[in-house]
């Protein structure tokens, strides 16, 4: 399988946005990025900021993934490893990350969230992994956002972000 990547910097991103009508609100964000030449899959980013449970409209979590749908199904990848077997090309990984924080700009227009929370899916990710959590990070400092970033629990990253 060889994804080929669709994302064209001339041309316009194709923005897919939900808002969830079951109570708790979520706000989803879908962009087509590829697709496998040599069977009917398509990939897709999924940006989504979610209503925390018990928080109330105050706190978000952001959650992303790359997503591969075929034959009526969708494999997330949420691991740099799984993404990187699948998306050989380092270009196209970059392009997507800027793609990823692209929508969290859009996801924070839309929102407006007062506190997120975001945490690393996965334990103990290599600092490369750290670095992309980082650059999504930094969409929400350059929006003026505070961020905190305590120390891993159980090798997991967590960073906060709150509006002064």
């Amino acid at each position: 399988m060889a994804f080929i990547c669709t994302l064209d910097s001339d041309h316009p991103l194709v923005l897919t946005q939900i808002n969830s009508e079951a109570g708790q609100g979520e706000t989803i964000i879908r962009i087509p990025v590829g697709v496998c030449d040599d069977s009917d899959a398509v990939f897709s980013i999924f940006v989504c900021l979610a209503t925390v449970a018990g928080y109330g409209p105050m706190r978000h979590e952001l959650v992303f993934h790359v997503v591969k749908a075929a034959n009526g199904d969708e494999l997330f990848f949420s691991d740099g490893l799984e993404t990187r077997m699948t998306i050989t090309d380092r270009i196209a990984r970059q392009r997507i990350l800027q793609v990823i924080c692209l929508a969290v700009d859009k996801l924070i227009d839309e929102v407006a969230p007062v506190e997120v929370e975001m945490i690393t899916h996965e334990a103990n990710l290599p600092i490369k992994a750290l670095h992309k959590y980082r650059a999504i990070g930094g969409v929400f400092v350059r929006r003026g956002y505070i961020c905190a970033h305590p120390d891993p629990y159980h090798g997991r990253h967590i960073w906060m972000f709150t509006q002064p």
